[in-house]
């Protein structure tokens, strides 16, 4: 979607779901379900009609959902299918990482648990941590999908991690040697709507 079209597409999306919720209710307390699949539908064929670029259906669809779960709880992520089975991959299994849990808190990343004895807890990375970089990217906004794709890859490569620790006036860099990861027996389940923190590993 190029720059030129966004704000007027947002605009328009925002005028109609409001309007007809609005026409539909007189109020937003009163919105049944069957009325926000008909606005959603209604947004979506907006969309197609006024936008010139190609659209891409998946990737609309997914920052919906990502939309919907965010304004109830800001931690939640929505995985496809895929992430889901790469996620369930690595909790069952091995895996090339550094071994940690990680949350996001506000768009930002934080170090929770070093699996003992894994490369990140040999690197010297702590619980509180926050994740400022990986590598030469700087990961402020970044979902946890997002931060674990980053930090996972072949056995034996290096990644640079980079964080704030609490209390140190300077940014801390470790190097750090990705290797196959034995998941400990925690609990750590898919990111859900709760009031709970949401886990990643990687």
């Amino acid at each position: 979607m190029t720059k030129r079209n966004r704000p007027l597409i947002t605009l328009t999306l925002i005028l109609i779901l409001t309007s007809s919720l609005v026409a539909q209710n007189g109020s937003h307390s009163t919105t049944t379900e069957d009325q926000v699949k008909r606005s959603y539908i209604e947004a979506l064929s907006q969309v197609e009609e006024k936008y010139s670029g190609t659209i891409d259906y998946t990737e609309l669809n997914k920052s919906g959902i990502d939309g919907m779960l965010h304004t109830l709880d800001p931690h939640s992520n929505y995985m496809d299918p895929k992430e889901y089975a790469d996620f369930r991959e690595k909790q069952q299994s091995e895996y090339s990482g550094i071994g940690a849990t990680i949350t996001n808190r506000a768009g930002q990343t934080y170090i929770l648990t070093p699996f003992p004895k894994a490369p990140a807890e040999k690197a010297g990375l702590r619980y509180g941590d926050h994740v400022i970089k990986i590598d030469e990217n700087v990961s402020y906004g970044w979902s946890m999908a997002q931060v674990s794709g980053k930090m996972l890859g072949p056995r034996g490569t290096k990644v640079q991690v980079t964080v704030q620790r609490p209390g140190v006036k300077d940014p801390m860099v470790f190097d750090i040697t990705r290797g196959s990861v034995a998941l400990p027996a925690i609990s750590v389940s898919t990111p859900r709507i709760t009031s709970l923190e949401p886990l990643w590993v990687w």
